[in-house]
């Protein structure tokens, strides 16, 4: 996730403060890189790996953070002494002749270890403690509207399938849905005007949708013309909103029908920063729709590191590329 302007690291315990509510959840066995670049901050996360997998993930950090304009990086290595202090090495070295490492940290037992410091002072060979719900920029973030789950797992459960009474109803109001709009087929011409009259509609409601609502919805967005009338207007809306929104119907939508729902989920978290939520929701997509090429599009995005800034620029100008109809 980008991080917020006013949320300032001036230490190591700054940054380890913050990086559980910039990746959205408590990281552990993780290589964080925290990239400073002149048109914001941003986070990246690896898991730990063998040193027979250095090269590769330490190219692809580089080539990340030299995308995004990088121009200073901290370090923080989560995890065990054997497994952490030599990938961080390695990454330090990496990166030494690219940008300037502020520092290279690890993170352990609620302690961490500087490997820049060599002052037992200030770094002693125990480490040094540290308490996140004591940091006030953990209070800033919180108040920020920033969540650290306690896992990627406990995260992920944003997106899972409803359960129990809900998955019932939900399932009755798509049967219904399904009655009205695909009757004649995937192409009727009901499918597109009244998809694009509930696509403009209901999408910018500051409200739950209703079951009937979100089946409905749901199954317009299987016609790619309606989908890309949400796709293009989900940077016109308010961002809170529109994350509510997507994340609710992912949850509430029925089988294949969640596809649409959370490509557009990891779309707007994507250009908004959070690449966690962005590879949760591709990952909830593939589960019903592994060809979904929204999908793959996204997916490269993230691969390659293309900068969140220059999509959204990109696709600024989409809703009036778009015809009325």
């Amino acid at each position: 996730m980008d991080l917020p302007c006013k949320l300032v690291i001036t230490s190591p315990s700054d940054a380890i403060a913050i990086t559980p509510y910039l990746l959205g959840f408590h990281p552990t066995d993780s290589l964080v890189v925290i990239g400073l670049a002149p048109g914001g901050s941003f986070t990246l996360r690896f898991d730990l790996v063998g040193r027979e997998h250095y090269s590769v993930l330490l190219a692809h950090m580089r080539d990340l953070l030299i995308r995004n304009d990088a121009e200073a990086a901290v370090l923080l290595g989560y995890g065990s002494e054997d497994m952490a202090v030599p990938l961080l090495a390695q990454a330090w070295d990496t990166l030494a002749d690219a940008l300037t490492v502020k520092d290279v940290v690890r993170v352990d037992g609620g302690r961490w270890w500087s490997l820049m410091c060599t002052d037992p002072q200030c770094c002693p060979a125990e480490g040094r403690p540290y308490d996140i719900n004591a940091s006030h920029l953990a209070a800033q973030a919180t108040f920020a509207g920033l969540v650290a789950y306690r896992s990627r797992e406990e995260m992920a459960v944003m997106v899972a399938p409803v359960e129990g009474e809900d998955r019932v109803w939900m399932a009755a109001e798509t049967e219904r849905a399904q009655q009205e709009f695909l009757s004649d087929g995937p192409a009727s011409r009901l499918l597109l005007d009244e998809g694009l009259r509930l696509v403009r509609l209901l999408i910018g409601e500051d409200r739950r949708l209703t079951d009937e609502e979100t089946a409905r919805l749901s199954i317009v967005l299987t016609n790619l013309r309606v989908r890309d009338e949400a796709w293009a207007r989900l940077l016109t809306l308010d961002p809170q909103q529109q994350l509510r929104l997507w994340q609710d119907t992912t949850r509430r939508a029925v089988g294949e029908y969640a596809a649409a729902p959370a490509a557009l989920l990891a779309f707007l978290a994507y250009v908004n920063g959070n690449g966690t939520l962005a590879k949760i929701a591709l990952e909830r997509c593939a589960e019903v729709a592994p060809s979904y090429r929204m999908a793959a599009l996204i997916e490269d995005c993230l691969r390659y590191g293309l900068p969140p800034q220059t999509v959204r620029e990109r696709f600024n100008g989409m809703l009036e590329m778009l015809p009325d109809a």
